[in-house]
């Protein structure tokens, strides 16, 4: 080994001049017996060699077979990384805004690979007693959002952040709840509204979108939804007969969150006729666009 550092101008006072050491270099300076002997790997050469050098396998152009299978050598390159990055091992809020580069950069590319290459999923696997956020981290696993499980205990979360105790306080939401709490990626790319997102994951609680603080912007654009918020409004305003939708107002309609939306569709006697085709639908109300209530977004 003295012969081979003395070859490539290393020397054996530091590990630093040996990590470029690969298997070609043993095997094109006849050194395939010694390096066979230790099974291909110049790690556990100079391990063997220069054992009072410091040696940091992840170091070395490839690492023996099977090194990242072992949970100690995963939690040794951590320790070593965290003192590197001056940050404490296991503690999520030093974590989340750690990056794939910073692993990339410091040798950390296979232990990537063996979570396939999710540091989200490494940093939870090896520190499973803290309590991680997915969504707290710069980028979150691919398809991760898409995932209805990971969707509901990220809600839960945040309803907990929001201090909401029951289904209907969720109709208080904003856009911007979603924006200020790694959100925006679930409720923008994924399902367009908040509306649509806690309908979809509260599957156990109906929700009227139109009640919604920011409503969704297609509120009204389907038959469907034209019934659900006629019969709403019957019911609010405690209806017994079709006929006194006569004697209601849009400033009563705005009022309960549905203004806009029938506004939209071209007014209370339109959407009547829409919704009551058997129906004589006289004027009800009609009044100028700049006065309707302005779309939530």
């Amino acid at each position: 080994m003295r012969w081979l550092g003395d070859l490539h101008g290393r020397r054996e006072s530091t590990a630093e001049d040996w990590y470029s050491l690969t298997a070609s270099d043993f095997m094109d300076n006849r050194g395939k017996g010694l390096l066979t002997l230790y099974e291909g790997s110049p790690y556990k050469v100079l391990k063997a060699v220069f054992p009072h050098l410091e040696w940091l396998p992840w170091k070395f152009s490839k690492v023996p077979a099977g090194f990242w299978d072992d949970v100690g050598n995963q939690r040794l390159y951590m320790a070593w990384l965290s003192k590197k990055l001056g940050r404490e091992e296991g503690n999520p809020e030093q974590w989340y805004n750690s990056s794939i580069s910073e692993f990339l950069e410091n040798d950390g590319k296979g232990l990537l690979n063996h979570f396939k290459g999710s540091h989200w999923a490494l940093l939870q696997s090896l520190y499973p007693n803290a309590k991680w956020l997915p969504w707290k981290f710069t980028t979150t696993p691919q398809n991760f959002w898409r995932d209805p499980a990971n969707q509901r205990a990220y809600l839960e979360w945040l309803g907990k952040e929001l201090g909401y105790s029951k289904r209907e306080d969720w109709y208080k939401v904003r856009w911007r709840d979603f924006l200020d709490n790694y959100g925006s990626t679930l409720v923008i790319k994924i399902h367009g509204s908040p509306a649509k997102l806690l309908a979809a994951v509260f599957t156990d609680f109906e929700f009227e979108p139109w009640r919604f603080v920011n409503r969704p912007y297609d509120l009204g654009k389907n038959q469907a939804s034209l019934k659900d918020m006629i019969a709403f409004v019957e019911n609010a305003l405690g209806f017994t007969t079709r006929q006194q939708w006569h004697r209601v107002k849009m400033t009563t309609l705005k009022e309960l969150g549905v203004g806009y939306a029938i506004q939209r569709e071209g007014g209370i006697t339109k959407v009547l006729a829409s919704v009551y085709p058997e129906e004589d639908w006289p004027l009800v109300e009609r009044i100028p666009q700049s006065s309707c209530e302005a779309p939530m977004s």
